[in-house]
């Protein structure tokens, strides 16, 4: 689960997805979700599909969280403008969005603002090569302890409102 936190405002998806060094990164497909499309909550990419299918999902936003299924260990690199704020709106249940800051922060601090009774992230260790859910439910509980740059996040928002998050 990855976000951004800057923004060119001209990124394709295939420019996105690129390490420090330009390359292409070695991914199979990278996917969405939106809460307020229930018949179809789900979006997606797939660089390995033709050219006459249809893509659902043309760009990445530092707003949305995003799940990345990779064929091997790769790390994105993305060059742009930094937001001193971002909004961020959330739906009443389940919300897959993307932290869009330059620091760590304490998750309790974070999400000061926000009513909510869990978040979760799911984040890969490449030396056990294997995935971790963490999370946190409020006030202090759980093993997710930090909201950190360029990662995603589920969070179970009891009401309609908007997160803003500070660069």
């Amino acid at each position: 689960m990855v976000s951004f936190f800057c923004e060119t405002g001209v990124d394709s998806l295939n420019s996105s997805m690129r390490n420090q060094n330009n390359d292409s990164l070695n991914y199979i497909a990278i996917f969405s979700y939106n809460p307020n499309t229930p018949n179809d909550s789900w979006s997606s990419y797939n660089p390995n599909l033709p050219s006459w299918a249809v893509q659902q999902i043309s760009n990445l936003n530092r707003q949305k969280g995003y799940w990345v299924k990779m064929n091997s260990t790769g790390t994105y690199y993305k060059q742009g403008y930094l937001f001193m704020s971002t909004n961020i709106v959330l739906s009443s249940g389940w919300n897959l969005v993307g932290y869009p800051a330059n620091d760590e922060r304490n998750i309790s601090t974070s999400l000061q603002s926000l009513s909510y009774t869990e978040v979760h992230s799911n984040q890969y260790n490449n030396l056990t090569n294997t995935s971790y859910w963490y999370v946190h439910t409020p006030p202090s509980s759980g093993n997710l302890t930090t909201t950190t740059p360029m990662k995603g996040y589920w969070i179970n928002s009891s009401t309609t409102q908007t997160w803003t998050v500070t660069g």
